[in-house]
């Protein structure tokens, strides 16, 4: 089997190609994001809500626990350490309240690398989006995090999905769409390997680069230049 391109190595050459592009060509260039788990850690936010958890029901199923111990949602965290069956579902269900809080999103921890990335496009001349699954709901609370974070973002640039509105990754696919007619589309990064899988079925030339995260089995992606994982 093929090792993974290396992502650092890929993003160099790309964002070498958006500058001559942006740059010299004067081609409008737009690089896109994902948010949760590839700008933002979420898992401080599940931690919040254990620990929230814990301090409403007086007890200590969280205590000592640190990001390390933190899965994707609350039942995988609760399962992940083995809690009692009842604990799981009530968890499940707290964390489902606790983590969709817009005010919760000050929880989360900025992924400095990527944040990083986001300044290194902008310099390089490219516009760029955050599109993401969060609900319109989450719009200011987002922008204040992306701010904190340390980086210039126009409002319009933040594009949260509407609550009843279609799924995640025919959400994106929408925009993803109506932006590639108008720009060229540097590239779209994310964990999310349903997202990645899904871009490549309506966009195949869109250039994509896979955050590795031990959220994600990234099974039949091997092709795609992965960042070496974060977390």
């Amino acid at each position: 089997m093929r090792p993974p391109i290396d992502g650092r190595k890929w993003v160099a050459a790309r964002l070498q190609e958006i500058e001559q592009l942006t740059k010299k060509i004067k081609m409008p260039v737009t690089v896109v994001f994902d948010l949760d788990n590839t700008v933002f850690d979420t898992r401080g936010r599940t931690l919040h809500a254990a620990r929230a958890f814990d301090a409403a029901n007086g007890t200590s199923y969280f205590a000592g626990r640190d990001l390390a111990d933190i899965a994707v949602d609350g039942r995988s965290t609760a399962t992940k350490l083995r809690l009692p069956g009842a604990v799981v579902e009530a968890f499940a269900a707290f964390w489902e309240q606790s983590f969709w809080t817009p005010a919760n999103l000050a929880h989360d921890v900025p992924m400095q690398e990527m944040v990083d990335l986001v300044k290194r496009s902008q310099a390089a001349g490219a516009t760029v989006k955050f599109l993401t699954g969060r609900w319109e709901s989450f719009h200011d609370d987002t922008m204040l995090g992306l701010k904190k974070a340390g980086l210039d973002v126009d409002p319009k640039d933040l594009v949260c999905k509407p609550k009843d509105g279609p799924s995640t990754p025919a959400f994106k696919e929408i925009h993803l769409k109506a932006w590639s007619a108008s720009s060229e589309l540097g590239f779209f990064v994310t964990e999310g390997v349903a997202d990645l899988k899904h871009v490549k079925g309506f966009l195949p030339d869109l250039p994509l680069l896979r955050l590795d995260c031990t959220f994600e089995d990234a099974s039949g992606l091997a092709a795609l230049p992965v960042w070496p994982r974060i977390f």
